[in-house]
């Protein structure tokens, strides 16, 4: 959990392979809806009490890729996930919750433009809980060169 950003990557990396297998038809107008399963275990800690432990992952995802017939696209990706955070130390309690990811990516002219939002929660049985939201924004220009970038990633502990 020390890591929830990492969450959206491990998910959006089923995204990077269904792109590039689509990489000729960006050629072409066209359009395609991807639904898939992701899972995934990542170690870390609780952002709030420390803890450290794992935290796993199932996720159901949908990507829509949209492309313009010359060379440019328009990506989106909305993964909800079956969240837990289990303890090394069996006296911590255990957390589980859902969280909802949205990915969505744009080129133009060779410039992109990416956005992420990741936002959930995870409880306790003792009523504790942690609250997240992650946001990652980046536009680059058709040089190649970051124009704009937002990063905020959001705790709260109960």
């Amino acid at each position: 959990m020390g890591s929830l950003k990492r969450l959206g990557v491990i998910v959006a990396g089923v995204a990077v392979p269904v792109m590039a297998a689509m990489s000729p038809a960006l050629a072409q107008a066209s359009a395609s809806t991807v639904h898939a399963t992701g899972t995934g275990t990542e170690v870390g800690a609780n952002p709030c009490t420390g803890a450290a432990g794992s935290f796993t992952f199932n996720a159901d995802e949908v990507m829509h890729t949209t492309a313009d017939g010359s060379g440019g696209y328009h990506f989106s990706m909305t993964a909800t996930s079956d969240d837990r955070f289990v303890p090394d130390d069996p006296a911590e309690p255990t957390y589980s919750g859902r969280d909802t990811l949205h990915a969505d990516a744009q080129e133009v002219g060779g410039g992109s433009t990416t956005t992420y939002v990741q936002v959930g929660g995870i409880r306790a049985p003792d009523g504790s809980s942690v609250r997240f939201r992650s946001l990652y924004h980046v536009t680059v220009s058709s040089d190649g060169t970051p124009t704009a970038t937002h990063s905020v990633d959001t705790f709260r502990c109960a």
